[in-house]
């Protein structure tokens, strides 16, 4: 992590994405250590040290101009810094987006975990759609790789798709994803975040009344008459089987 903290007001985490373990890393001096067993050690401290000196002198700058120093700029400058010299690439395979696509992309060739069964075209439509909406969050609000996906991000992609008119169960759905993709991560090495587990990181619901035809209702739309519009009679008779069998209108074409 990189963190900058200055007075009351300033105190931002980012993650570099570059994970190790404990013995490697030597927290006095902020770099790995000489003794640590890595074939890149010596690239990622020079990486480290490269984002260090850069994010004082952009703070330096920006203190200077009367610019703001917040989370967004943060993350904006580090990932700029990172895909630069094509070094993020050379010490990490993927990012979130990039794993949540690829395992997007594999989906149908898998089976679920939960069921045994392939995945369906429904569920591989509902994570597409997911993605999207995560995307369109991220524009707005900068990056979020694994390690950023903690209490903070859960609150504010939940306030921002309550802002932007969704419903609860919907923003449940967008939260649940969430923790799948997470999970599916976590099962494949990616990530030690475990913060999506926790009980505070939940998937939000409500009880919604149900809207449906009762048979009086069915019966006079189908006793219409519609012979003066051929294509919507015809939907109207597909309307009323599919109410009376439980078909579905993909089902009977």
């Amino acid at each position: 992590y990189l963190r900058i903290c200055k007075g009351r007001k300033v105190d931002y985490n980012k993650s570099l994405g570059i994970q190790l373990l404990n013995e490697s890393w030597d927290a006095k001096k902020e770099k790995v250590r000489n003794k640590a067993h890595l074939n890149n050690k010596d690239e990622i401290n020079v990486l480290l040290n490269k984002i260090r000196l850069n994010i004082q002198d952009n703070i330096w700058k920006r203190e200077r101009s009367g610019q703001m120093i917040d989370l967004p700029w943060l993350k904006q400058t580090v990932h700029t810094l990172l895909k630069g010299d094509n070094l993020e690439s050379r010490i990490r395979d993927e990012s979130f987006k990039e794993f949540i696509d690829k395992y997007i992309n594999n989906s149908s060739k898998r089976v679920s975990p939960y069921t045994g069964r392939p995945i369906s075209k429904s569920t591989i439509k509902s994570y597409q759609a997911f993605q999207r909406k995560l995307e369109e969050f991220m524009r707005e609000n900068g990056e979020y790789d694994f390690e950023d996906i903690d209490m903070k991000f859960y609150y504010n992609y939940v306030e921002w798709l309550e802002r932007n008119g969704y419903m609860l169960n919907y923003i449940g759905q967008q939260i649940k994803h969430v923790k799948t993709f997470m999970n599916a991560a976590s099962r494949n090495g990616k990530t030690e975040n475990r913060i999506f587990n926790s009980r505070e990181f939940r998937v939000l619901k409500e009880n919604t009344g149900s809207v449906f035809l009762n048979q009086e209702e069915i019966i006079r739309i189908n006793n219409l008459d519609l012979l003066q519009n051929s294509s919507l009679s015809n939907t109207r008779d597909l309307f009323v089987i599919a109410c009376n069998s439980g078909f579905r209108v993909s089902d009977i074409n």
